[in-house]
């Protein structure tokens, strides 16, 4: 899996500031939020109630899109609710300091991903070539950075791989705020049906009806020199 990044650095760095200030979004919004990505969920589980066969959706581009907007909308609630933990916590500790100063930071900045690209076996492309109907498997990378920060691409499929066997992801991606040092996990996931229009997706975890596969976890690390390093895992 590959794609390209950049950085920029606003030139005045932020005054000081106190602990109680260092986060700005409070605990409610963050709830409200998570309120709001429930709903998707439970409305998006009632339309995958629907599709019962191949007539009523099975297989269909509408049925992968609806599965993949409850695995992004579980994904974000998921670490909505963590960081209100964390804050949660976080406050508590820091009760009776909120005079407490810290030294000045250092400066944040935005990151660019394009050109997201996913390589896939000759041999399951030309399959898929030959293969007439609905495509058997659908594509799509999950970008992660901190739980506030999650997108996804567009689903793709073996039909959209370009120069032979990759698959390039028309996706542009701006983080801001980001740390001089940072963690931004891509996630990859396969979503598949069987030719008796069973569903062949894992359901490892109870927070979905159904659950893509998670195919590949590729972390992007960055130290002040803003290398990037990739490491794959099946």
């Amino acid at each position: 899996m590959a794609g390209s990044f950049s950085m920029e650095y606003p030139d005045e760095i932020p005054p000081f500031m106190s602990m109680q200030h260092l986060s700005t979004i409070s605990n409610k919004t963050l709830n409200e939020e998570a309120g709001k990505l429930q709903n998707v969920i439970s409305q998006t589980l009632q339309a995958l109630s629907c599709c019962t066969d191949e007539e009523h959706g099975r297989g269909s581009l509408e049925e992968a899109e609806a599965e993949k907007l409850l695995l992004v909308s579980c994904e974000k609630r998921s670490a909505l609710l963590a960081e209100v933990a964390r804050l949660r916590e976080e406050r508590g500790s820091e009760s009776g300091e909120e005079g407490d100063y810290v030294p000045q930071q250092p400066c944040r900045g935005t990151v660019s991903i394009t050109n997201i690209q996913l390589p896939l076996k000759v041999e399951f492309v030309c399959s898929s070539h030959n293969r007439t109907g609905r495509p058997s498997h659908f594509f799509f990378a999950l970008i992660r950075y901190g739980p506030c920060n999650i997108d996804a691409t567009p689903l793709a499929t073996a039909a959209d791989a370009k120069n032979g066997d990759t698959i390039s992801f028309p996706t542009f991606v701006i983080l801001k705020d980001i740390r001089s040092s940072f963690e931004i996990d891509v996630e990859v996931y396969s979503l598949s049906h069987t030719s008796g229009g069973n569903s062949s997706m894992d359901r490892a975890t109870a927070k979905s009806r159904v659950t893509p596969r998670k195919l590949l976890n590729t972390l992007k690390r960055s130290s002040h020199s803003h290398s990037l390093t990739y490491q794959g895992a099946a």
